[in-house]
């Protein structure tokens, strides 16, 4: 094999180890997406089954049942650049509104005519407190130049945002349509499983490859000549030895032995002698 045959056959080898190496990274990423949407599709039933369970609970008795916390997507621009569009905020329950302070920023329902009956999520930047107690939160958004139109009351609080995950909604919206199901979930899904009946197919020729070279070991090693002086062991050529009486009487006595290894340091050693002519 020349230069040229050698440096072509390392040029087509690094083609093959350069395309496995992006098809296995490929492989990983799309995984490890399809894992991440999975582990959020089955946090958020779990979620869902969870809230309209207790909400089924609480209608059974009269109540009107509200959750812990919410999870909610800013779809205008007034808290900017604190909150931006499509980023999804986590509220909680206020249970004390004492606990509400002025910069804290809430989610009500507003009885506003510009937005009324909608979830807002703004700044509090005044509260107000009346003789019976009751309080009312006076809101307006980063982004607005003017406060808002009406003050919220307490009854209309849904929570205090504690938690903003950037950008998370264009997922949300992205997964509400049918082609979002069939780009984030069937396509990446159907890749993952081609790739894997590949790499069982490749297993599959390998082992096949596998035990046709050990039959063809087997088929040489038979072919063979085999020793023909070899004896197979029998109950016939093999001593039994019935007892441990019979074991030592077989064994030579170790007084001979001495006596043998004597005899033989008594003999003279003879040297040749060089005779000269």
């Amino acid at each position: 094999m020349d230069k040229g045959e050698k440096f072509e056959k390392l040029k087509t080898d690094y083609k093959i180890v350069k395309n496995s190496y992006i098809a296995r990274l490929i492989s990983k990423v799309l995984s490890f997406f399809l894992t991440i949407i999975l582990i959020m599709l089955i946090i958020l039933g779990a979620l869902m089954f969870y809230y309209n369970s207790q909400a089924k609970s609480y209608e059974k008795k009269g109540l009107v049942y509200s959750p812990p916390f919410g999870l909610y997507t800013i779809v205008s621009g007034s808290m900017m650049p604190k909150i931006n569009v499509y980023d999804v905020i986590v509220a909680v329950n206020i249970k004390d509104p004492e606990t509400v302070k002025v910069g804290d920023i809430i989610t009500y329902i507003s009885n506003w005519d510009l937005n009324y009956g909608l979830n807002v999520t703004h700044r509090v930047v005044d509260i107000n407190k009346n003789e019976q107690g009751e309080y009312t939160y006076i809101t307006k958004g980063d982004n607005n130049k003017e406060v808002d139109g009406a003050p919220v009351p307490q009854s209309n609080v849904i929570g205090k945002v504690i938690l903003r995950i950037p950008q998370l909604g264009r997922l949300q919206f992205l997964l509400a349509t049918k082609m979002g199901w069939f780009i984030i979930v069937f396509i990446p899904a159907v890749l993952v499983i081609i790739y894997d009946l590949i790499k069982l197919l490749k297993l599959a020729f390998i082992k096949n490859k596998v035990y046709n070279v050990d039959d063809v070991k087997i088929a040489e090693f038979k072919d063979e000549p085999q020793p023909e002086n070899l004896v197979e062991p029998t109950n016939e050529n093999i001593p039994v030895i019935s007892s441990v009486n019979e074991a030592e009487a077989s064994l030579p006595e170790i007084d001979d032995v001495k006596n043998e290894n004597e005899d033989r340091n008594r003999k003279p050693i003879r040297r040749p002698i060089n005779r000269r002519k």
